[in-house]
């Protein structure tokens, strides 16, 4: 059994690792604003960034570096 998995969750999916983290700050460095992370129950990642102006833009993905993907999508 693989030690990562917990109660049938992979734990890998529901935290932000530090690849995540310096995507992350390239994010914000680019567009400014903050990022906030959240765990959608068990299964995927919430990022939620908020510009400097207030508006709010939200993806959701599998993993934190998905979900990042999704938003930088909303971006272009």
């Amino acid at each position: 059994m693989d030690a990562r998995l917990i109660c049938g969750q992979d734990v890998r999916r529901s935290g932000i690792w530090p690849t995540d983290e310096a995507r992350i700050e390239a994010f914000i460095q680019r567009h400014g604003g903050t990022l906030e992370a959240a765990p959608v129950g068990d299964a995927a990642v919430m990022l939620r960034w908020t510009s400097l102006e207030g508006p709010c833009k939200t993806a959701t993905g599998i993993t934190a570096r998905e979900a990042l993907r999704k938003l930088q999508a909303e971006m272009a």
